[in-house]
């Protein structure tokens, strides 16, 4: 097993046990709990404020934090023969009503660095079976990277990219096995290709669970405004911390 695998594996292995998962619930969404060093904000407003008044306010740690959440753009080819529709296994049909050999599907979504070397944490419904995948960096970097994808869990929704560039911004994993109902949270990401933007809420369930997953995870509720694009983004505590990943 070469050193970058075994690498992959183990971030991988991480994103499985510590990351979120979000999914829409009405005005109310679904992350699952993340494993990692760090620490809680107090479930009180008042202690929050003070706590962020002793140190940094929102929009500093929300401008530390952003340079790492980065844009998705991936491409998925089908064959259209293999779909398992009979009348598009004709080919008479699909030259009679020229449908093509070929479907082109594009996703667009968010991503997060976590090392400093390139490894992007993002979910694997954003890169599954995707023959190419780019990661396009915030301003003021700006850059479009070619990306690889080193590790996916379908069962977690969780998915390992690379990308070689070096000094990356990165965002420090935190522990959301110590969040507490009332505890602020930021989601960051990229919904409906207007760029990136950051929402706030709180925690306001934990230990949920999603029927149609059928899997041993544990969940955390969250009303911060998630919508499409957001998928694989950053779900932060106020210490800018990485506790979850949106989907």
């Amino acid at each position: 097993m070469t050193l970058r695998s075994a690498r992959a594996k183990f971030l991988l292995t991480i994103a499985a046990l510590a990351f979120i998962f979000l999914m829409g619930m009405g005005a109310e969404r679904i992350i699952t709990r993340a494993e990692r060093s760090g620490s809680s904000d107090s479930i009180f407003p008042e202690a929050n404020a003070q706590a962020l008044t002793a140190g940094e306010d929102i929009p500093t740690i929300v401008e530390r934090a952003v340079p790492a959440v980065v844009n998705i753009s991936s491409k998925r080819v089908t064959n259209v023969s293999q779909s398992g529709n009979p009348m598009l296994q004709d080919p008479f049909f699909r030259r009679f009503f020229g449908i093509p050999e070929e479907q082109v599907q594009n996703f667009l979504g968010s991503g997060v660095i976590v090392t400093e070397d390139g490894y992007i944490l993002t979910n694997n419904h954003l890169v599954e079976q995707a023959q190419d995948v780019e990661v396009y960096l915030p301003p003021p970097d700006g850059r479009k990277l070619q990306a690889k994808i080193v590790g996916t869990d379908k069962t977690t929704d969780v998915a390992v990219l690379k990308v070689e560039a070096k000094d990356l911004p990165i965002l420090k994993l935190g522990r959301s096995s110590e969040l507490r109902l009332g505890q602020t949270v930021l989601a960051i990401g990229y919904p409906f290709q207007v760029g990136q933007t950051v929402t706030m809420g709180i925690v306001s369930g934990l230990s949920k669970a999603v029927a149609e997953r059928q899997v041993d995870v544990e969940l955390i509720q969250t009303d911060a405004a998630i919508n499409p694009g957001n998928s694989g983004g950053a779900l932060i505590n106020t210490r800018g911390e990485l506790v979850g990943s949106t989907t």
